[in-house]
């Protein structure tokens, strides 16, 4: 791949940065202090911004391209800060290593050469995270090797983030699939990549090697977890987990779907986990069965909604009878943890009747909750609202009931 022609329809990225010389006259102080303010989230890459922009700033070209607008010009150099600052956080492969000198060096076509060496079957989970994370490719998508650019999408940005400082793993674009570079057989699809990324959040002691190499113990020994020492710790992290909760609200929600047609419910059916959950799902085995509530009637209602096609719902009244014990997990930093996602949510209906590795280790840890006698997981929902999750049914009575609409 040649150097790119300044009009060739990268938006102006690729020349704004070649070109950002002529520009820099019209960065006045606040300016700069803007772009310094953002590097310090960074605070390795931020002394390396400071030289960068600094020694530009002193270059002051007469030249006037109409072409090249301010603002394309900042955006550009904020996409060089942030390309910086993911290197400096980041165990460099070679090609990041030689993207590094490029872009210290203000040699823009470093970009294409990084481009240009991913041109392979398999390439570094470095390699694929820093284009996950960084805006310095945004509009260069469409260069990357056939496949390749698909999997990024399904790679979340804190599975990415994780992913920079990892490596033992390469990404294999024609399976999708992440492999340990020692041991090819272990291997993790993007979703269950995801998953295990984010249970790190909850699992702080483990890393995603242990976890990829426990996955695959799973899906082929599931009734022997114990007996891999990634599940022993996994255990012993959940007896140790110290943030129990009793009920912290005097009343909680619980919402089921009305099949159209269908007669309501009665209480003493609201008050029962629903039956017939017998398919393995994201957080129960084969014949189990959770109960799901929240402090708002609209957080137990949308929840519902959220896995449903149906437009009504009935809504239960609940007063808690007795102590519970649970995991206080409703902190706003976990709201978008996918791991506590696939434990707490139900399968979808065309997922009934298989059984996904991704739920595997949700599960798992699903059980050792109940193996140490923790009754339940307190788990955000909103700003609005909390949900909850209890393993028995036993907790409540039932003083009333509503109905929704879905939209009303």
């Amino acid at each position: 791949m040649g150097i790119v022609n300044p009009m060739d329809g990268l938006e102006g990225i690729y020349s704004a940065l070649n070109e950002y010389r002529s520009i820099l006259s019209k960065f006045n102080t606040d300016n700069y202090s803007r772009l310094l303010e953002s590097a310090s989230q960074a605070l390795k890459a931020a002394t390396v911004i400071d030289d960068i922009v600094g020694r530009e700033m002193r270059i002051i070209d007469s030249f006037n391209n109409p072409i090249f607008t301010y603002p394309e010009t900042f955006s550009a150099l904020t996409k060089q800060w942030d390309a910086v600052a993911k290197l400096a956080q980041s165990i460099h492969t070679p090609e990041m290593e030689m993207l590094h000198k490029s872009l210290m060096a203000n040699d823009y076509s470093g970009i294409n050469a990084f481009v240009a060496s991913l041109d392979s079957i398999n390439i570094e989970a470095q390699n694929m995270a820093f284009l996950k994370t960084t805006k310095l490719f945004a509009d260069t998508v469409a260069t990357l090797p056939k496949g390749l650019s698909s999997a990024i999408k399904g790679l979340h940005v804190e599975t990415a983030t994780r992913l920079l400082k990892s490596d033992k793993l390469s990404f294999d674009i024609p399976s999708k699939m992440f492999y340990l570079e020692e041991n090819p057989e272990e291997k993790a699809s993007i979703p269950e990549t995801n998953i295990i990324c984010s249970s790190l959040n909850v699992l702080p002691d483990l890393d995603e090697i242990e976890l990829i190499t426990f996955l695959n113990h799973l899906s082929k020994f599931p009734n022997l977890a114990l007996t891999h020492p990634v599940g022993q710790k996994i255990m012993e992290a959940v007896s140790n987990w110290s943030t129990l909760i009793d009920f912290d609200d005097e009343m909680y929600y619980h919402a089921r779907i009305i099949p159209e047609g269908a007669c309501p419910y009665t209480e003493a059916q609201l008050l029962k986990a629903p039956s017939g959950v017998t398919w393995h799902g994201r957080y129960n085995f084969v014949g189990e069965s959770h109960y799901y509530f929240s402090d708002k009637p609209k957080g137990a209602t949308y929840e519902v909604f959220k896995h449903s096609k149906n437009s009504k719902v009935q809504i239960a009244k609940l007063k808690p009878k007795r102590k519970i014990r649970m995991i206080d997990l409703s902190g706003e930093n976990l709201s978008k943890n996918k791991f506590l996602e696939y434990c707490r949510f139900s399968p979808k209906p065309d997922d009934y009747s298989n059984i996904k590795r991704e739920y595997l280790l949700p599960c798992f840890v699903a059980n050792c909750c109940k193996y140490a006698k923790i009754d339940g997981i307190k788990y955000y929902g909103s700003k609005e609202y909390t949900n909850y999750v209890s393993w028995d049914d036993t907790y409540f009575d039932c003083v009333g009931f509503d109905f929704a609409e879905r939209g009303a």
